[in-house]
């Protein structure tokens, strides 16, 4: 059986000092880790690069995307451990 789906209007906004806060609200509820205060001011100051945006369904918050760029290691180096990009939704 399959059922159909209505699509979700969703938008997507980018994250601020006056919203961020919001984005470490959804990151303690989904994940068991807890990120420092510079993951948060990071996610900020890269509001221009369009790698941090919250998801917003009918004017709430239902989830966020979070990336950065990492340099590409040069030959004979590795990538960092830090290496990744943490996406998450609570929908």
């Amino acid at each position: 059986m399959s059922s159909k789906h209505k699509p979700l209007p969703v938008s997507f906004g980018g994250i601020t000092k006056d919203n961020v806060e919001q984005l470490r609200m959804i990151n303690t509820s989904c994940f068991p880790v807890q990120y420092n205060d510079a993951f948060y001011r990071e996610a900020v100051d890269r509001r221009d690069d369009e790698l941090c945006k919250f998801a917003y369904w009918n004017g709430f918050v239902v989830g966020a995307i979070c990336a950065r760029i990492e340099p590409m290691p040069t030959h004979g180096e590795t990538a960092p451990a830090n290496a990744n990009a943490n996406a998450n939704a609570n929908a």
